[in-house]
């Protein structure tokens, strides 16, 4: 009798599997997020209308990929559309973790693609970020295949290059994923034969996602910078280590341990095209990332991917070594980076702030009532909850807060009941926050309705802030 061989793709899909079932497990009971609920509402008009629609970091591949997987779980029944949407995040992540080892697996050996593969899928901001409809693992599964093809026996260039620029189509600020393509074309080119054929098809790989950031730039620039969530470039060397502190939540404290550790072994043994290939994958986004306004820790998965590959070569020098301390280590760390993530995702997935919001709205509130709300959570509330939301007060000048208490003023003037959800005062600054609630106590009666937890999207990936929130009704 013959002995069963696990073969490479028989591992592909393993690691798929493991990864596909935690996520599903533990997926957000909602949407959760501003994001989320603009491409529910894109992907969902977009059916109806037979018209693409962008989502909030205007991308029309995202809404298309994400409608026509809509389509593949409507023939299982599945017709849901926030159902179907995280069952995509689910797939699209963990097909990611299987990209991740085949990409290794060429670039290195098995041992190493798996551990790569399986660190990928439980580092913690992706498993997150993977739980609730995101851009995110859709935009780094293109790119892990453009590097998958790239390192093949034949690499096909013009797929790879063709992957990559739908990378740059889903996430603009994930052009930084083209640095492992720069390395790899100075390390192939042929500088003897510039004009070679070899040469023209390596330069294909690279090229052709280039000529898609041009054009998105010239289409889109002012779009694609100003969705991002940044609110403006300084350049501070000491912000890096206040993005440190984000890593070690992101990634756990010996993720990055193991990080240093693989770049130090690729010094000693002078493999220094992997150290410079590692090193400024790290260093550049960093750089980038760090000097922004409004960096959160998903935005940074740019850089923890070449940090989760030096962590796989750290755990393989181990296992070449000793097969059982390798093992060791990687479920030490493993179980380390599920455990640190588990309380977030556990505590979403049974219990969801928007829709418990949203029931409290309908259950206390009058349908022709006006709720006031911080600006990225009315489209989430009003997936939920079917009333007219007046955004919360954004500038700081006397004219901005004089035109919003106006706003409430003639609300209260048609007849309208208005309520405020005291959500507002915890995304705002301190100081900003007291003076406008003291202004509205000045001008209005204010009455505490009912209280719930309220758990802050913005700081989503790694870091859940949860509160004791107040509806308010607001009264002449």
């Amino acid at each position: 009798m013959k002995k069963f061989k696990l073969s490479h793709w028989h591992i592909f899909w393993l690691i798929i599997v493991a990864s596909f079932i935690p996520r599903l497990l533990l997926v957000n009971d909602s949407l959760f997020h501003f994001d989320s609920v603009t491409l529910a509402n894109a992907v969902q008009k977009s059916l109806q209308d037979k018209i693409l629609y962008r989502d909030h970091a205007y991308s029309y591949l995202n809404v298309l990929v994400n409608m026509l997987f809509h389509k593949f779980w409507c023939l299982f029944g599945i017709n849901n559309i926030e159902t179907a949407l995280k069952l995509n995040t689910i797939l699209f992540s963990s097909l990611c973790s299987g990209f991740m080892f085949l990409f290794i697996k060429n670039k290195y050996n098995i041992s190493t693609g798996v551990f790569a593969g399986l660190i990928l899928s439980f580092t913690p901001v992706f498993f997150s970020v993977s739980t609730f409809p995101l851009n995110h693992s859709l935009a780094i599964l293109f790119f892990l295949v453009s590097y998958y093809f790239l390192h093949k026996k034949k690499p096909p260039y013009i797929l790879s290059g063709i992957f990559s620029s739908l990378g740059i189509l889903i996430r603009f600020d994930y052009v930084f994923f083209l640095i492992p393509l720069v390395f790899y074309l100075l390390k192939k080119m042929n500088y003897k034969k510039i004009k070679s054929r070899q040469n023209i098809r390596l330069l294909a790989s690279i090229i052709i996602p280039t000529i898609v950031m041009v054009c998105r730039l010239l289409i889109q620039g002012e779009y694609v910078f100003g969705t991002m969530g940044y609110q403006g470039f300084y350049f501070n060397l000491f912000n890096i280590f206040i993005i440190f502190s984000y890593s070690i939540k992101a990634v756990t404290i010996f993720a990055l341990i193991f990080s240093i550790f693989g770049l130090l072994y690729l010094s000693v043994k002078k493999r220094y095209y992997d150290f410079y290939y590692y090193l400024l994958w790290i260093l550049i986004p960093l750089l980038y990332f760090s000097n922004l306004v409004g960096t959160k820790p998903r935005y940074l998965i740019p850089v923890f991917i070449p940090m989760i590959v030096l962590n796989a070569l750290s755990i393989d020098v181990f296992y070449n070594k000793s097969k059982r301390a390798g093992i060791l280590i990687l479920i030490f760390l493993l179980v380390l980076m599920f455990l640190s993530i588990y309380p977030t995702v556990s505590f979403r997935h049974k219990y969801s702030t928007a829709k418990e919001f949203a029931k409290l709205i309908n259950r206390t509130t009058e349908p022709n009532s006006v709720l006031i709300l911080y600006g990225d959570d009315v489209p989430l509330m009003h997936f939920y909850a079917q009333r007219e939301y007046l955004d919360y007060v954004y500038g700081n000048t006397e004219k901005d807060l004089m035109n919003f208490l106006s706003s409430i003023f003639q609300a209260l003037e048609s007849g309208k009941p208005v309520y405020l959800s005291e959500t507002v005062f915890n995304l705002d600054s301190r100081d900003r926050g007291i003076y406008i609630f003291a202004m509205l106590q000045k001008n209005f009666k204010l009455t505490q309705v009912d209280t719930l937890i309220w758990e802050n999207p913005h700081a989503a990936s790694v870091m859940s802030q949860k509160f004791n929130v107040s509806l308010i009704k607001i009264e002449r």
